[in-house]
């Protein structure tokens, strides 16, 4: 069974943008076995740059694919439920782009929304795509992975209290199909 995941795409006052892309492979994967792939991506990192790495690693292994990318949506008893997919463009971009296409975008934070955003407007800006995220970050340079959604739209976040609990909130959506705003 394939799944769809959401990832975020803009962080605003009321609401989030996000996105539904369809999952080639999904799967609980132990954090040790991430490990291996990043050493530094640990049962409290699930969205951190360092597990961000570990996850893109692992899709790309296990997808055999270079166009892999891949993330977290859930977090279990020492292990991570992964979500990977193909996506349609991986780049390497230099981190000043996507500081001027979000000023909140400051290095080394690849994890953070105002950098999810920035690598959204990075993917529909210069290739038209729906939307992308960070995977990798090494001294000044991010691994962008952009994709072509099945939907993308708001959810208001009237009940979301932070980012992180924003990312398991935005895959129910695409799960569950809960209201979304026009």
């Amino acid at each position: 069974q394939i799944q769809t995941i959401g990832i975020s795409r803009e962080d605003n006052n009321d609401h989030i943008g996000m996105s539904c892309v369809k999952a080639s492979w999904y799967g609980d994967v132990l954090v040790s076995d991430l490990q291996k792939y990043h050493a530094g991506c640990t049962l409290s990192k699930s969205q951190h740059r360092d597990c961000l790495s570990a996850i893109h690693r692992y899709c790309i292994d296990h997808l055999d694919s270079n166009y892999a990318a891949g993330i977290s949506q859930e977090v279990g008893n020492n292990v991570f439920t992964i979500h990977c997919f193909i996506a349609t463009h991986v780049e390497n971009v230099i981190h000043n782009v996507l500081t001027n296409l979000h000023s909140g975008c400051i290095f080394p934070t690849s994890d953070s929304p105002q950098c999810f955003s920035a690598s959204s407007r990075y993917c529909s800006q210069y290739f038209g795509y729906s939307g992308g995220i960070t995977q990798e970050i090494n001294t000044d340079i991010m691994t962008v992975a952009c994709y072509n959604a099945e939907f993308s739209g708001d959810v208001f976040t009237k009940r979301i209290t932070d980012f992180y609990e924003a990312v398991n909130d935005v895959d129910k959506v695409c799960s569950l199909n809960f209201t979304l705003a026009e």
